[in-house]
């Protein structure tokens, strides 16, 4: 038998972990990191926008997070 219980709740996988754990601003840091090296790229066209919509989200989560905190 394997250990998953049959039907039961999918863990989160490693990358879902680290994810979890990064602090709002290291997100921020590394979205502006790919949209830095991905500009001049052929595929930037159709990734740039998602980047930063992604970056804009960030920054709206991080300005209610500091609104809470005040």
């Amino acid at each position: 038998m394997d250990a998953s219980p049959a039907g039961g709740k999918k863990k989160a996988g490693k990358n879902r972990d680290k994810a979890n754990k990064k602090s709002l601003d290291e997100k921020l840091k590394s979205v502006q990191d790919k949209s830095a090296k991905m500009r001049g790229t052929p595929e930037a066209a159709e990734k740039l926008p998602k980047l930063e919509a992604r970056e804009k989200r960030l920054r709206a989560k991080m300005a209610g997070a500091a609104e809470k905190k005040a």
